[in-house]
Order: C-alpha cells, then sequence, then structure tokens
C-alpha cells in the first residue's frame, strides 16, 4: 500500500469483496468499502462492528443524471454511509442518520462527495471530478 492509507501500515487484509483496514489501524478508523450495491435501498457494511457502532452504507438512487460544472454525467448511482446505532438507539432512517454520501458514475467512478455533520441536515460538497481520462 505503499503508506498510501494508513501511514505507516504498508499492507491491508482482503477478505470476500473487500479491503480491510489496514495491520495497525487504530480501532477509530474504518475499514475500507465493500462492494457497492447497483440496486436502490439495498445496503452494504462498510466495517465492523465495534462497541454497538457499525458502518454502513445504502444505495439511495440510481440510474440518475448528475450536473457537474457544465458535464452532465449519467448512470449515475447514489450511496449514504452512516453509523447504524444511530438507527438503533435514536430511531431515526438511514437518510437521517447519514454523514456521508457519493455519487458514483458508470464506467467512471466517484464523480462527487458531500458531507454532513450529524444532526446537520445540509449536505455540503467535499469534492467533486473536475476532468477525467479513460484509457
Amino acid at each position: 500500500m505503499n503508506n498510501i492509507y494508513n501511514s505507516p501500515d504498508t499492507f491491508a487484509f482482503v477478505k470476500e469483496y473487500s479491503i480491510s483496514k489496514a495491520n495497525n489501524s487504530s480501532y477509530r478508523d474504518r475499514a475500507f468499502k465493500g462492494i457497492l450495491s447497483l440496486n436502490e435501498g439495498d445496503e452494504f457494511i462498510i466495517g465492523a462492528r465495534f462497541q454497538e457502532h457499525m458502518w454502513r452504507g445504502k444505495t439511495i438512487e440510481k440510474d440518475i443524471s448528475v450536473l457537474i460544472g457544465n458535464v452532465s454525467y449519467d448512470s449515475v448511482i447514489v450511496t449514504i454511509q452512516f453509523d447504524d446505532a444511530c438507527i438503533h438507539y435514536g430511531g431515526l432512517t438511514a437518510e437521517e442518520c447519514a454523514i456521508l454520501k457519493e455519487y458514483y458514475a458508470k464506467n467512471i467512478g466517484l464523480i462527487k462527495r458531500e458531507s454532513k455533520h450529524y444532526p446537520d441536515s445540509v449536505f455540503k460538497t467535499d469534492f467533486e471530478l473536475v476532468d477525467y481520462v479513460i484509457k
């Protein structure tokens, strides 16, 4: 991994379709995401359960178009990430507990990420794709 993700770790564990946390990561570091679901409403696991908290993801929209700058991206899926303890102990929905929203365009990948701090209800853009080249 060349110290890219969790310095000074240089490797990660692979299990099934996901990459777990690197060897010497803090227990507070989230594990790497598993395979995203292409089906609207499906949930997927992001990290292992620790002290009643488990980071999960959910596909909330699919096959939408997203305009970034003057470029329109089609066949986009939108996912959210949330701590399921917020749902179990707070009685809220996954959408209300979400702190991260990501947009993935078909054959391109991640094109936009938004975040918010619970209990805020408004997502703010962290980054958007400016340019890309696929070879």
